[in-house]
């Protein structure tokens, strides 16, 4: 009989892959970003791809996607400040294959986290008498994006003097809008003393979101020694140089 056959085709294998998006070593990358590359067949073949793609790994061993006919690939939302490895494997339509290169890239540091928490208000008391009950008042406001809720809490405050606060935390709290906390404070029995100290307020649901409130109580001056008027004045003006004034003051009593 009369035989036939016929020989093979020849055929040269993909080109390398090139032209990696993002570049290879890009560094600030969005964390929304694609990955695409170029890649072409010397046969004019069509090309499918491998793609293999991970973090941390300049190995990357992952296959994300195989036999894709597309020239780009979709991994997602990334993470932030990471470094990301990724191969290309090109495969033309009689099984020949080229590994592309090992790309990189590094995406963008997180961005500062914007505040939902504000809070303002003066809780400063002079000339108390001791035992005395002293009010004011802190503003909670929600500065955060349009359609952010906010919960919130007083957290810490003073040990001295008894404390109550109306309300002492709060839910639901939404942009724009403010809420009027009313203080009370007993203040300490000790005379001629400067109390001093911080409210703190927080977001409920972010502990790193919070603000503070400086604190001073100063109860006054005893006068039973006689001092002037003048230095009376000044003392409770400057609580905090209390020592130096009356010993200032006693040493001119004394050279007099």
């Amino acid at each position: 009989p009369e035989w036939d056959f016929t020989t093979e085709i020849e055929n040269s294998p993909p080109n390398i892959p090139s032209d990696p998006d993002p570049y290879d070593g890009e560094t600030d990358v969005d964390i929304d970003h694609d990955i695409s590359w170029t890649c072409s067949d010397p046969d004019g073949d069509d090309l499918t791809y491998d793609v293999y793609f991970e973090a941390g790994d300049s190995t990357p061993d992952v296959l994300v996607s195989n036999d894709q006919t597309e020239t780009t690939f979709e991994p997602g939302t990334l993470d932030y400040d990471t470094i990301y490895y990724w191969q290309i494997i090109a495969e033309d339509e009689y099984g020949a294959t080229t590994d592309g290169p090992i790309w990189s890239f590094t995406t963008e540091d997180e961005p500062p986290k914007i505040p939902d928490l504000d809070c303002s208000g003066t809780l400063s008391w002079t000339g108390v008498t001791p035992g005395d009950i002293v009010t004011g008042s802190i503003t909670v406001e929600n500065i955060g994006d349009p359609g952010s809720l906010l919960d919130w809490e007083v957290e810490s405050y003073p040990e001295w003097g008894t404390w109550s606060f109306n309300p002492e935390s709060g839910t639901g709290l939404e942009e724009d809008d403010t809420v009027i906390i009313d203080v009370e404070v007993v203040a300490p029995d000790e005379q001629e003393e400067t109390f001093t100290g911080e409210v703190v307020l927080v977001n409920s649901e972010d502990p790193s979101d919070y603000c503070i409130i400086p604190v001073s109580l100063v109860t006054p001056v005893s006068q039973q020694v006689g001092i002037h008027p003048l230095f009376q004045r000044i003392l409770e003006r400057f609580p905090n140089a209390y020592t130096i004034i009356r010993n200032i003051y006693f040493y001119m009593l004394t050279d007099v």
